[in-house]
């Protein structure tokens, strides 16, 4: 009786798999295609890429110069409340700084075009407000929150970046060209060294 059970399993496995072949070429499609059933499962625990995933944001560096610069400034608040927080003077106004704190997450995650409208001079604009569809695509980084080495350096990068583009006035004044200069890369080093040659000698706008 088991023999027979089994023999009969195997022939609605069989049948099974004659439909399964019939109905993709219906579709059009090869079924001795290794990828012809359809999406992989995805795997919980990890493993090997899967070939059905969510359309991945579009990275933080392709964003919006004003989403960048909000990203960045948000960052900075955040920073700056952290090291805050430590203080025991700052003990009572623990609340205030959360709340700070909040304001300057969705500064980064969505403020990009109310700084834009708001703070930014229009020295530091690049084209025009971006819109709500471009804040809400760019992808979120730290803010997401993904804590990772890439997620870090990220940031960082386009911390430089802005930071160069604010000592420029938008690429504008007479320090642009030695700033993004390819002889040496973008650091705060550099940022900092060519922004105070200037400085120093009671030059703010050239």
């Amino acid at each position: 009786r088991a023999s027979l059970t089994l023999g009969k399993s195997k022939m609605d496995h069989k049948a099974l798999a004659l439909e399964r072949e019939e109905r993709l070429r219906a579709r059009g499609m090869d079924p001795a295609a290794p990828d012809a059933g359809g999406k992989t499962a995805s795997n919980p625990w990890g493993g090997q890429n899967v070939r059905a995933q969510a359309p991945r944001q579009s990275s933080i560096f392709d964003a919006h110069r004003s989403i960048r610069m909000a990203h960045s400034l948000g960052l900075i608040i955040c920073f700056v409340m952290l090291l805050l927080l430590f203080f025991p003077w700052v003990m009572h106004t623990k609340i205030l700084l959360v709340c700070i704190m909040g304001g300057a997450v969705w500064l980064a995650r969505a403020g990009g075009t109310w700084l834009h409208n708001s703070l930014l001079p229009p020295t530091l604009h690049e084209g025009a407000a971006p819109t709500e569809q471009e804040v809400t695509a760019h992808d979120k980084s730290l803010f997401a929150p993904r804590l990772s080495s890439e997620s870090f350096n990220e940031e960082w990068y386009v911390l430089l970046d802005n930071l160069a583009w604010c000592c420029t006035y938008g690429k504008k004044n007479c320090i642009t060209t030695a700033m993004y200069s390819q002889d040496e890369p973008l650091s705060l080093g550099k940022i900092s060294r060519i922004t105070w040659s200037k400085v120093s000698e009671g030059v703010f706008r050239c």
